[in-house]
């Protein structure tokens, strides 16, 4: 099955997150992806940070940003970006889950400035995306 462009990053962009969950050791699906553009994905977390006891977590990946920690203040589900992982807008799942252990410990210091790609990393995201996508074929049973 022949895949057009957005389909390819869409699919890659789910591989991509799957193996994300898998590095975080997260069970069950706790994750859900927005395709239109901007892409995005919102993880959630089952730890909590020991300043914000009452909130829950979650990694959002945006491709414009990359990844993120957020807590969810209140009973609306708003969420508040309290560090960007800003390394690359995708870096590898082993990457993400350090800086998610390291936001969970309270030891990644708050940035809420929002990280500034270059269109080279744009190229790379693409480049990236249809490479997850090629490693699982659509519609195959994920893991």
């Amino acid at each position: 099955m022949e895949l057009g462009i957005d389909q390819a990053l869409a699919h890659g962009l789910r591989q991509y997150v799957e193996q994300t969950v898998e590095a975080l050791a997260l069970t069950g699906r706790p994750y859900c992806l927005d395709v239109a553009h901007p892409m995005n994905a919102y993880v959630a977390l089952n730890a909590r940070l020991p300043n914000f006891p009452d909130c829950d977590t979650a990694l959002l990946w945006d491709e414009r940003y990359g990844w993120a920690g957020a807590l969810e203040t209140d009973t609306s589900s708003q969420l508040t970006v309290l560090s960007y992982c800003g390394s690359a807008l995708l870096p590898r799942p082993a990457t993400v889950a350090q800086f998610a252990h390291e936001f969970l410990a309270g030891l990644v210091s708050p940035s809420t400035a929002s990280p500034v790609f270059s269109i080279d990393d744009r190229d790379q995201l693409t480049t990236g995306l249809i490479s997850y996508s090629l490693l699982t074929p659509v519609g195959a049973a994920l893991p």
